[in-house]
């Protein structure tokens, strides 16, 4: 495997990127399916990190480039987990700013004097029962009564959403995600009756915390969910209003993402052949996933095509051109192990972040203990071996 398969390595992860992009044009994968892929995805990669990466850290003599780069890892990525969040939030106060009453959730602009008394009201009596139950909670924060003070807490929580649609004209759910509410209610009828039979207290608690996993992916629906970056969101009704409001702060995540990958891949590629191909393969998947939940993302945001389009294609081409970066830079640091060594484990800890804190995480909200979906992510972890032993 000479240097000229290096386009068609870095290119591979590119193209699916480029596909998973384009398909949310003519399609939306189920929960469950994307939730098998992940696991999958999150195995794969894994095992490759496992098999190819870990060994390129040996040429070192020092620990100290391993340290310098695993701790500008970790402080790269939660500090960019931490930005992103930042700028969102800000995002979303522009947005909120901007809102009409065609929006899930509106102000209450242009509506007669009358109807906005009668918010009013309904407003103060919300906040009334809200200062009731703070009252009660300080009574039991005095007591230590657990039980009360949890009881308490979840009605100020309803109270608050209750108060919040008061506020804001809620023009109701849209078909698909009450279609998927619809079918969570059917699995929470079912996990309701799966706890009325006791058979043994382990049981109780596994069906009790099964519940509860499929109680709070059904809340998940009736209120706004935040992007999820390898989950697709719901196709726009033709007549909702958006915002057109880029969200910089996901373009700026999507797009580390993707020159983090291109990177590691050039990097490895340049060290070990093998260890770029087998890279390039477990990273296909995860980023099939993230253009596609991306552009999804976008069309939630603007009906520009324009804007669409070549926000899509930023990303792809980016890791096009940190993967060419990053093989340059192997040949470069080739005489220079230790940092040659600080660059593979910067690289290593931003993938293995995004697969335990991202990847892993999203699917199991989806898995909800199914045995056929975890069982992926070993799966994945078998093939990435046998992908090892083919390539290697």
């Amino acid at each position: 495997m000479g240097d000229d398969h290096l386009g068609v390595v870095i290119s591979m992860p590119t193209v699916a990127m480029l596909v998973g992009s384009m398909a949310v044009f003519v399609c939306r994968l189920p929960d469950k399916v994307q939730a098998c892929f992940q696991m999958f995805s999150a195995g794969l990669l894994i095992s490759a990190v496992a098999n190819e990466l870990f060994p390129l850290l040996k040429p070192a003599q020092s620990q100290l480039p391993l340290l310098v780069g695993f701790t500008v890892g970790l402080i790269f990525m939660f500090g960019l987990g931490y930005l992103t969040e930042f700028m969102e939030e800000d995002e979303e106060e522009v947005v909120t700013q901007k809102r009409t009453t065609s929006d899930i959730e509106t102000a209450l602009v242009d509506i007669c004097e009358q109807e906005r008394q009668k918010a009013k009201e309904h407003f103060q009596v919300e906040t009334k029962e809200i200062d009731v139950e703070v009252n009660r909670l300080q009574d039991f924060l005095m007591r230590g009564s657990q039980n009360q003070i949890d009881e308490i807490l979840h009605s100020l929580e309803y109270r608050v959403h209750k108060a919040t649609r008061v506020l804001y004209v809620r023009s109701g759910l849209d078909d698909q995600n009450l279609t998927r509410m619809q079918f969570h209610g059917r699995e929470l009828k079912q996990a309701s009756e799966r706890l009325q039979r006791f058979e043994s207290f382990q049981k109780a608690k596994d069906n009790l915390k099964a519940f509860q996993a499929c109680l709070e992916h059904l809340h998940g629906h009736a209120e706004r969910a935040p992007f999820r970056r390898w989950k697709a969101m719901s196709k726009p009704a033709e007549d909702q209003q958006l915002s057109e409001q880029l969200p910089l702060a996901l373009v700026m995540a999507v797009v580390v993402d993707a020159a983090v990958d291109g990177m590691l891949i050039g990097l490895s590629y340049a060290a070990s052949p093998s260890a770029g191909w087998a890279m390039a393969i477990a990273t296909c998947i995860e980023m099939g996933f993230l253009g596609l939940s991306f552009t999804a993302s976008l069309q939630n945001a603007t009906r520009s095509a324009f804007k669409i389009v070549f926000l899509a294609f930023l990303p792809p081409f980016i890791l096009l051109l940190s993967g060419l970066g990053g093989n340059t830079l192997g040949f470069l640091f080739a005489e220079q192990p230790g940092t040659f060594v600080g660059f593979i484990s910067f690289s290593i800890v931003a993938l293995l972040f995004l697969v335990t804190q991202e990847l892993l995480t999203e699917a199991q909200e989806v898995a909800n203990g199914s045995p056929l979906i975890n069982a992926l992510f070993f799966v994945g972890l078998l093939c990435g071996i046998l992908l090892e032993t083919y390539i290697g």
